[in-house]
């Protein structure tokens, strides 16, 4: 009989798993998904890098138990038959094709970038401005910032910029998040920090620190050594001390 069964490629007909085989498949994948998680968590909460691809990897997996979950959930409600197991396939074969998708065309997505930093379509819809004219107000704050030197008016505001460039405010601030990742005032400081390197290389030992800052376009030191620290690493005393020893 299960030779002619072999025959008539109707052996699925003698393999008939217990409803306890299922819930105890759909047990196992829960409980491994909660173990997972609390690995991640414990192991990789401090490496951003190796915290981004496990995270991937986790939610990969759970997302694949989920649609077993609910698949044996409907097949206990009776709304799904065991004939219907192609709904698992068809979820897994789009969640590969969508992973591979941005894979291929958007990889920044895998160093920690939203698909909102990233993708054209959502990227502009949220600044309201089509793609060229966005790229256009960037080259011309670019331009501005490289030719008139704003950051160096130590009460420069948000709305200054923007009228410099002819420009609502939000406008303005939606350029900077969008093209640069970040905020008004880390922009800004990053220009005042680069002046300060500037100033530092050139006349380090003729202007103290706090003078520096100052024609840099800090309003004081604490903001002053923060920025400059945020954005080298180093404060501007030990900065400098490295450009004097090097020199000697």
């Amino acid at each position: 009989m299960k030779l002619a069964a072999v025959g008539n490629k109707s052996l699925l007909n003698f393999i008939q798993p217990s409803d306890w085989y299922e819930i105890g498949l759909v047990l196992l994948m829960a409980i491994y998904g909660i173990y997972i998680m609390i690995k991640y968590t414990k192991y990789f909460g401090n490496d951003a890098d190796l915290k981004l691809w496990t995270r991937a990897i986790t939610f990969g997996y759970l997302g694949c138990a989920l649609s077993f979950i609910v698949f044996y959930a409907l097949l206990l409600t009776g709304i799904l038959t065991t004939e219907q197991d192609y709904h698992i396939t068809l979820f897994l074969c789009i969640s590969v094709l969508i992973s591979a998708y941005f894979a291929f065309n958007f990889p920044a997505i895998f160093y920690g970038k939203s698909l909102g930093e990233i993708v054209p379509f959502i990227k502009y819809k949220k600044t309201g401005l089509s793609e060229s004219y966005s790229n256009e107000l960037k080259e011309n704050l670019l331009d501005h910032m490289l030719k008139e030197k704003p950051f160096l008016n130590r009460e420069l505001r948000l709305d200054d910029l923007a009228d410099a460039l002819g420009i609502g405010r939000h406008h303005a601030s939606q350029i900077i998040n969008a093209h640069f990742c970040t905020n008004f005032f880390d922009f800004i400081n990053l220009y005042r920090v680069e002046e300060a390197i500037r100033l530092l290389e050139e006349k380090g030992s003729a202007l103290n620190l706090a003078e520096i800052g100052f024609l840099s376009g800090f309003n004081n030191t604490v903001s002053f050594n923060k920025a400059f620290k945020k954005n080298t690493g180093v404060t501007p005393s030990k900065f400098r001390k490295e450009i004097m020893s090097d020199n000697l």
